[in-house]
């Protein structure tokens, strides 16, 4: 991790990328992200041009600051000389006109212009696309509450994916180390009949904005179910240990979305327990099905 700028659990900004690339290394990196900050337009200063704040109130601001560890900004919403929507107007402005790491690493000769272009391209496109996961995730119900920059931190750590109708996604007995958000399309769920070989169980189906897959957060083991693709489909991915990594960085987010994970799982055994009654002539005892139901969740 460079600096407290970076705040997501892969650290991405342009000047994480570029490392990443071999192009710079991290001291480049520290040294622009230095210069970058001495030519940043102040807080107060903007705050003072908007009219949010005026003379007076900024020394009185500065005068609390003294006694504390918060910023300008942080001081100045607790004490209620600026509202929440003033600071992120501020904060915009000066996002907007913050030196960009890429051309400062051009000027101190780190990189070459050519290079920057070329890797600003690559760039954009992973951009775009984190844009694009964290706005679809806002629609999944475990992470709806999420903020919308913590949905962007957790779209760092993503990827997608696109399976072929009658293609098989997940098999039973494979490693669990993935969970699964449905962007498009339609999956079904099954069960190996252990009395039939070759034969499966249906379970239920899945589509857009659902999760599959999610128990493996909790616990890893093996794939209890088959996932196969009824539809063309595209699906958001998630690797169990990057996203543990998240929960351990994000603990007051991990919070919501565990809770809402354990109550699906026990919402989905209810519904488990009702689809499988229909089956139980495939068994000899009900204690078979008993034990099929517990698999599903070890």
């Amino acid at each position: 991790m460079l600096s407290a700028e970076i705040k997501d659990p892969r650290g991405i900004h342009f000047g994480q990328h570029l490392i990443e690339q071999g192009l710079v290394t991290e001291v480049d990196v520290l040294e622009a992200l230095e210069i970058q900050k001495s030519r940043e337009i102040p807080f107060e200063k903007i705050a003072l041009e908007m009219r949010y704040l005026n003379m007076k109130q900024i020394y009185q601001i500065l005068t609390y600051q003294v006694d504390t560890t918060l910023s300008f900004e942080n001081v100045a919403l607790k004490k209620g000389y600026l509202r929440k929507d003033e600071a992120n107007v501020i904060n915009e402005y000066i996002s907007k006109y913050r030196p960009m790491i890429g051309n400062i690493l051009v000027e101190q000769k780190k990189i070459k212009q050519y290079v920057l272009e070329r890797e600003l391209e690559g760039f954009g496109k992973l951009t775009k696309y984190y844009q694009k996961a964290a706005a679809f995730l806002k629609h999944i119900n475990i992470f709806s509450n999420l903020a919308d920059n913590t949905l962007l931190a957790l779209s760092y750590i993503s990827k997608m994916l696109i399976h072929k109708a009658g293609e098989i996604v997940l098999k039973e007995g494979e490693k669990a180390e993935h969970f699964y958000c449905v962007v498009s399309g339609t999956l079904r769920i099954t069960k190996d009949n252990p009395n039939k070989e070759g034969k499966e169980i249906y379970i239920t189906n899945i589509g857009e904005h659902e999760v599959f897959g999610e128990a493996c957060i909790l616990e890893g083991g093996i794939r209890t179910a088959n996932v196969i693709a009824e539809t063309d489909v595209v699906l958001i991915v998630f690797n169990r240990y990057d996203f543990i990594e998240f929960i351990k960085n994000n603990p007051q987010a991990a919070l919501k979305f565990l809770l809402m994970i354990i109550q699906r799982l026990m919402l989905r055994l209810g519904n488990t327990n009702k689809e499988l009654a229909f089956d139980r002539r495939e068994f000899s005892s009900q204690d078979e099905i008993d034990n099929l139901i517990d698999s599903l969740f070890d």
